[in-house]
């Protein structure tokens, strides 16, 4: 259905991206000795320049909600949701250390159950660590997503929860924002949730979210073992990069057909497409106190990573047209 619009140059040039990002996350993760690219000529492939992982254990944010989110037993449900969800609504790296101020990534989370309680000397506490952070020059959002919508439908939030239509916009807004989330009964009803769609209609019914959070925020939470969906369903709502990769790679695309169907149709044609992926035996499942996150191995693309990585070639391919943009794209 869609092979006819293909450009088999093209593909094989997504396809040695993704190969170049399977190698330099093992190299990150300490699995190979070296990451060989000639900078010369493709200096967008440096290894310091950061693309997300299509294999959704090569990306340091999912392992991060793994590790000290969701595996754990001593977190209630709603604040693991929660603690997921801010995750993406704020975007910057170390979010919750930078938020809570505490040192250790397992002491670092955010208690939403005690700011739904209307635990207001533990909401002022966490202002100021806010506040310190911010003197420190620490980062609250991310640099790759539009955050205008999320922080605009919580100043709305909070100024009807202090009935003050004046009210200034702070950065806890959120916090506040989807903690109400456990007092209206949305955590309750994503704790019910039974598929990667309706979890991803849940959060879109709310004024703000549109298909990019309420996309990745699914997924995110996907990783939840003690949660009903995965990221490998039958379901996709591409972001702006990746619709705009598919319309690079498929000439003549019919704009009518839906971007989700044509990512879903990558991942079951796969092995004619991308061929052996030598994904990492390090990176096909975790084990957490639940046992395995994933019911199935990551050893192949999924819906989520063909998304991801058809996003992140867009970046690709715009850093190799822009070589000045580059260094701003390294991770120190």
């Amino acid at each position: 259905m869609f092979l006819k619009y293909l450009n088999q140059k093209k593909l094989e040039d997504f396809v040695r991206f993704l190969g170049k990002v399977n190698e330099n996350a093992e190299y990150r993760f300490k699995l190979r000795d070296t990451y060989i690219n000639d900078d010369v000529n493709d200096p967008a492939l440096n290894q310091k320049v950061e693309y997300f992982g299509f294999n959704i254990l090569q990306d340091e944010r999912m392992r991060y909600i793994i590790e000290n989110i969701v595996s754990r037993d001593d977190l209630s449900m709603s604040n693991k949701i929660c603690n997921t969800v801010i995750s993406h609504f704020y975007g910057a790296r170390d979010i919750h250390r930078t938020i809570t101020g505490e040192k250790e990534a397992k002491d670092a989370i955010i208690d939403f159950d005690r700011i739904a309680s209307g635990d207001e000397v533990y909401l002022i506490d966490l202002k100021l660590s806010v506040q310190g952070s911010k003197l420190r020059r620490k980062k609250f959002y991310g640099t790759t997503e539009l955050h205008t919508s999320i922080q605009t439908a919580a100043r709305n939030f909070c100024r009807e929860k202090y009935n003050d239509s004046d009210r200034s916009a702070e950065t806890t807004d959120i916090l506040e924002w989807v903690a109400g989330w456990v007092t209206d009964g949305t955590t309750s009803e994503i704790a019910e949730c039974t598929s990667l769609y309706n979890m991803y209609k849940i959060l879109t019914a709310k004024k703000g979210i549109g298909a990019y959070y309420g996309y990745h925020c699914s997924t995110s939470n996907s990783v939840n073992p003690l949660l009903n969906f995965n990221h490998d369903e039958n379901f996709c709502e591409p972001g702006p990069g990746a619709r705009d990769s598919i319309k690079y790679l498929f000439d003549g695309f019919d704009k009518k057909i839906p971007y989700g169907d044509v990512v879903i149709w990558m991942r079951d044609q796969q092995s004619f497409l991308f061929g052996n992926m030598n994904i990492h035996k390090h990176f096909w499942n975790y084990t957490a106190s639940h046992g395995s996150v994933f019911s199935d191995e990551q050893n192949n693309m999924k819906v989520y990573g063909t998304e991801v990585g058809l996003c992140q070639y867009g970046v690709y391919c715009w850093l190799r047209d822009n070589k000045h943009l580059i260094n701003r794209r390294k991770v120190a």
